[in-house]
């Protein structure tokens, strides 16, 4: 039989095939658990999601009935509006090898199956990063500057950045403020020691400055930090609801830094179990999950952790006694350092249009388009979604130092 030759449309369709949603699973979840065991509605069309939330109940009533007849009042609700945050990866294949692949199929898609997977995947660890974070963006903070090296406040943050990172700095968090003047390209990520080389010397960049990627200033996802922030929130609306009317509505948190770990996590738990949680997960960055795992020595009892929709990925958590059974601890690089989330899993939820992956035209199908600027197609892999949480109140994070 001879060869079909490769065209864009049938190699953009080829492509797409290949990128199922089973596909963006496996690239997505084997190295992000909190990421792989979120429920997903990949159905948030409109302007909004709105996720309502009970918080009190009729306070109307008395054990003389005048004066429950004179005093009902009913139950208390607010609604969460949950807007879209986005992120975007683009990327390019060159014409002439397109052209050379023409005639094989296979080939091209293993030309771009290498390109596309690496977008992929920058795209959901850059996710992964976020869902434990605020929504001001910020990837880490600048402990000292030295010439080309800037060394991170925590070394362990050094997983939130790549080379070829254009980072802006800011002397807050993202969540006010502005973006400083500071801007230079990451040329070199020194991963045990926590330092960053930049290329020009991280002009206009001090200590304390926090670190964004170039464009994320102030727009992230609301992740866990935002929806259960340790520190009790102030009256400004989140996603149009002022939770200082009461604490159901950002959960518990704790400091934890005058504990064993271990203990701050159980009086988290205790504390969810007052308000009718029924934990099971706790999160925390592997360097907090290893000295959990050294303190407990002979006593660590391990279990596999599978994500009810991926058979194919499982993760390994010690199995701590709670206050309503198992409350298996897992380890996440997402989560920053020093810092702890105790959850009843099935609160959270992901809600998006479709998970992060490859983009195609609406109107043509098409996921290549020819680049205007140079000898190249173009591909784009976005997502368009947000954390949501229908009871916050069954979430605590805790910070351990």
């Amino acid at each position: 039989m001879a060869a079909t030759n490769q065209t864009l449309s049938n190699a953009s369709a080829a492509l797409k095939i290949l990128y199922s949603e089973r596909k963006l699973k496996e690239i997505g979840y084997t190295d992000h658990p909190f990421w792989a065991m979120l429920s997903k509605k990949t159905d948030f069309t409109g302007e909004s999601y709105k996720i309502p939330i009970w918080y009190a109940a009729n306070q109307g009533g008395s054990r003389t009935f005048s004066t429950a007849l004179s005093g009902r009042k009913p139950n208390k609700y607010a609604a969460f509006s949950l807007t879209r945050a986005k992120d975007y990866t683009i990327g390019r294949i060159d014409i002439e090898a397109l052209k050379a692949s023409r005639n094989d199929p296979g080939a091209f898609l293993r030309l771009g199956r290498a390109n596309i997977d690496g977008s992929i995947r920058a795209l959901t660890n850059n996710l992964a990063v976020s869902l434990f974070r605020n929504q001001g963006g910020a990837r880490g903070q600048a402990a000292s500057l030295s010439t080309n090296v800037l060394t991170l406040s925590n070394a362990s943050d050094v997983v939130n950045f790549e080379v070829g990172m254009t980072l802006v700095n800011s002397t807050t968090d993202g969540t006010s403020g502005s973006v400083g003047s500071g801007s230079t390209e990451i040329t070199a990520v020194d991963r045990r020691a926590g330092t960053l080389t930049g290329s020009n010397n991280w002009t206009n960049f001090s200590a304390n400055d926090y670190l964004f990627r170039a464009g994320d200033f102030g727009v992230s996802v609301a992740g866990v930090q935002a929806w259960v922030p340790v520190s009790s929130p102030s009256a400004t609306a989140f996603f149009g609801v002022d939770r200082t009317v009461d604490s159901r509505l950002y959960g518990q948190g704790h400091d934890g830094s005058n504990q064993d770990m271990i203990d701050a996590l159980l009086d988290i738990d205790m504390k969810l179990y007052r308000e009718g949680a029924r934990c099971d997960l706790a999160f925390v960055n592997p360097a907090d999950f290893n000295s959990i795992r050294k303190r407990l020595g002979a006593d660590v009892i391990y279990d596999k952790i599978t994500p009810k929709d991926m058979a194919s990925v499982s993760f390994n958590g010690i199995q701590i006694v709670g206050m309503t059974g198992s409350l298996k601890l897992v380890a996440d690089n997402s989560v920053p350092v020093g810092n702890g989330l105790v959850t009843q899993m099935d609160s959270w939820e992901w809600a998006c249009l479709e998970l992060p992956g490859l983009q195609s035209n609406e109107l043509t199908g098409e996921a290549l388009r020819i680049a205007e600027d140079e000898d190249s197609v173009e591909y784009r892999c976005a997502y368009y979604g947000n954390l949501g949480n229908h009871a916050p109140a069954f979430s605590g994070t805790v910070k351990f130092y």
